[in-house]
């Protein structure tokens, strides 16, 4: 890529997945729910698929995050 999209938390070059670990603080309004929405589109344009999760997740239950992760990546 010539541009950068956004950074993501993790990348996962050979499946093409970019994670984030999102915040509810920073991620819940609606305007912030549009940009995330935004990024994913422009991440899907270049082939990358986007796969969020939330840090109150991600705090309760890391094994089950990783799971799902795991999930998601061999989909």
């Amino acid at each position: 890529l010539s541009k950068v999209i956004t950074e993501a938390d993790f990348f996962f070059e050979k499946e093409k997945v970019a994670v984030f670990c999102d915040s509810k603080a920073h991620h819940t309004s609606a305007a912030e729910v549009a940009k995330d929405l935004a990024i994913d589109k422009k991440l899907e344009a270049v082939g990358i698929r986007s796969f969020r999760l939330a840090g109150t997740d991600i705090a309760d239950s890391p094994v089950r995050c990783a799971a799902k992760l795991k999930e998601f990546l061999v989909s």
